[in-house]
């Protein structure tokens, strides 16, 4: 494996603890998800409203996931 492989692994690793470390964390503290949180930061920093489909694009996930979050943040009153 050459260095740069190597950084790019280790990089990686680093990512994923710091985003377990974050999701814990977020989770104890205010009882949702990392998910959850930045669809919440999303919506905070666009409360001029912003589509399904864009709030998907921006965190990367599909636009079913961000309806399944919302309606779990509206069933916990959030």
């Amino acid at each position: 494996m050459s260095e740069f492989e190597k950084l790019i692994v280790s990089i990686h690793r680093a990512s994923t603890v710091l985003s377990r470390d974050a999701e814990r964390i977020i989770m104890k503290k205010y009882g949702f998800s990392y998910s959850q949180f930045k669809l919440i930061w999303v919506l905070l920093r666009n409360n001029d409203g912003v589509n399904q489909a864009t709030i998907a694009e921006w965190l990367n996930q599909t636009p079913a996931a961000v309806s399944r979050q919302i309606k779990h943040l509206n069933q916990q009153a959030l």
